[in-house]
């Protein structure tokens, strides 16, 4: 229904049902299940696509907390970081998708994208 809701526009309504199905999974299945964080993602993309960028990053990364290789997590929080121009944060995240799961195609042709968008050598930590 949630996802119903989202395609018409309705956001409002799309966003307090995905927060629902979050409640009632870490209810029924615990806070340390993966289906967990499976709605906290679906709960942060919301937050991403309303630009909403703050809140999508403290979901992925509360979704990665519960599953660790939860690679589209990883992925997702590499697009928040690359629309607030972090880049070097966007290149962990998504290198780390890459390393979760290898044959992960967008997360290779972002990570790709950052290279290209800048020399990054000035970008990494001394």
């Amino acid at each position: 229904l949630a996802g119903l809701y989202r395609a018409v526009g309705r956001t409002d309504e799309a966003e307090m049902l995905y927060q629902q199905a979050l409640e009632i999974r870490e209810r029924a299945l615990g806070p340390d299940d993966p289906e967990v964080a499976a709605s906290l993602g679906k709960l942060a993309d919301r937050y991403r696509v309303q630009g909403k960028f703050s809140e999508a990053i403290e979901s992925y990364k509360t979704a990665i907390e519960v599953d660790d290789n939860y690679a589209e997590a990883y992925f997702n929080l590499g697009l928040v970081y690359d629309k607030q121009s972090r880049l070097y944060e966007a290149i962990v995240a998504f290198r780390t998708a890459t390393r979760i799961d290898k044959t992960f195609v967008r997360a290779y042709v972002n990570l790709w994208q950052m290279y290209g968008k800048r020399s990054v050598e000035h970008l990494w930590p001394p």
